[in-house]
C-alpha cells in the first residue's frame, strides 16, 4: 500500500487534474477497503476477539461430553448387570421406569442372537 501510494505520488507531480482526481479516487478506495478489512479482522463475528468466546465454548462442550460419556458408561454397566440375570420382567420394569417411553400395555421382545 505504501509503495502504491509513493508510486502514484511521484506520478502526480507530472500529471494533470484529471489524472490527479483519478489517483485520489483509487487511493481513497483502497484506503477504505483496507480500513474495513482490518476492522473486520478484529471485531467481526469471525474476528480475533470472538476466538476467545469459541475457545471457552469448546472447553464447556468438552466437559459436557466427558460427563455424558461417564453417564453413558455407568448406564451401560447397569444395563449389562440387568441383562445378565435373564429376568425379563425385571428388565421390562427397569426399562419402563428409566426411559419412560413404554406404556403398561406395551410388550418387550428380546431376541437372542
Amino acid at each position: 500500500m505504501i509503495r502504491f501510494c509513493l508510486n502514484y505520488w511521484n506520478l502526480l507531480r507530472k500529471s494533470n487534474l484529471r489524472q490527479f482526481s483519478f489517483y485520489i479516487t483509487v487511493v481513497s478506495v483502497l484506503f477504505v477497503l483496507n480500513f474495513f478489512s482490518v476492522t473486520n479482522l478484529f471485531s467481526s463475528s469471525r474476528g480475533i476477539t470472538q476466538r476467545n468466546n469459541y475457545v471457552e465454548l469448546i472447553t464447556e462442550n468438552r466437559i459436557q461430553l466427558k460427563s455424558l460419556i461417564d453417564i453413558n458408561n455407568s448406564l451401560n454397566i447397569r444395563i449389562d448387570s440387568i441383562t445378565k440375570d435373564k429376568d425379563y420382567d425385571l428388565l421390562d420394569q427397569v426399562i419402563r421406569e428409566s426411559l419412560g417411553y413404554l406404556a403398561a400395555e406395551d410388550h418387550l421382545i428380546i431376541l437372542d442372537n
